[in-house]
């Protein structure tokens, strides 16, 4: 009898599914210009049975300023879960401090965004901040079940194009590589590009590593072209470089994947 009960024992524990570890992710937006509006959006995956969660976010308080949070995802979530005195975002440090109140646990879908922080980009022309997930006032605790687990952050980027049209003049005239439209995307988007003389391009689009993920040479005449670019060649959702090169002249711009 003592053996089957530790047979039976030990099939539960076997059968007991292990719930997978959170992931608290932030978005990478490139925005035109300084002074344009940020949209920082902070979302989850396997985000099961979840009952507290804390967190600080910091960025660099010279390229980014912060205004105000909303879009809030989760039940028991609003604006006065949010450490957001002078003295911290000022300083590009935000407290974050959430927990559910019914203490029966908290469970959202895959990719659910749980908060957008709004900012606006105060910074010059091609400059960035990360935005990272850090202990930095108030410490990183998640709870499952009311046990505590350690959750995998995926920290963000923001930019400042450096010009939305980057224009070179060579001698056979100006050459403009435009913003590619729409920008954001999915599914499909346009490079548009001017050239005032018949000319061999290159065009490619690699990842934020150098990865060259498309790649096309062609002869185009002068004038006004645009080539179209599906979504299947980038492997995720992000910021990616695309450079038009005209003998040895290169211009670069950025699109972003959602």
């Amino acid at each position: 009898m003592l053996r089957l009960l530790l047979n039976f024992t030990l099939l539960l524990w076997f059968v007991v599914p292990t719930l997978a570890q959170p992931t608290i992710m932030i978005s990478s937006p490139t925005v035109a210009e300084s002074n344009d509006i940020v949209n920082l959006e902070v979302s989850v995956t396997n985000f099961s049975s979840i009952t507290s969660m804390q967190f600080s976010l910091n960025w660099d308080p010279s390229v980014l300023k912060y205004l105000s949070t909303d879009n809030y995802g989760l039940d028991f979530l609003d604006v006065n879960n949010f450490g957001t005195e002078p003295a911290d975002v000022d300083n590009g440090k935000m407290r974050f401090l959430w927990f559910d109140s019914s203490t029966n646990g908290i469970t959202v879908d895959d990719n659910t965004i749980i908060f957008t922080i709004r900012c606006r980009a105060i910074g010059p022309m091609g400059s960035s901040t990360n935005i990272d997930i850090t202990g930095d006032p108030t410490i990183i605790e998640v709870t499952q079940d009311g046990a505590e687990v350690t959750p995998t952050l995926q920290n963000g980027v923001m930019n400042i194009a450096a010009n939305p049209n980057p224009t070179i003049n060579i001698d056979n005239g100006k050459i403009v590589l435009h913003q590619n439209y729409p920008n954001p995307f999915t599914g499909q988007t346009d490079i548009f590009f001017e050239i005032k003389q018949s000319e061999q391009i290159t065009l490619t689009i690699n990842d934020v590593s150098g990865k060259v993920l498309y790649e096309l040479t062609e002869t185009f005449t002068d004038g006004k072209h645009s080539l179209q670019i599906k979504d299947d060649i980038f492997p995720t959702s992000g910021v990616y470089l695309y450079t038009l090169k005209i003998k040895n002249h290169i211009l670069t711009n950025k699109l972003i994947v959602l």
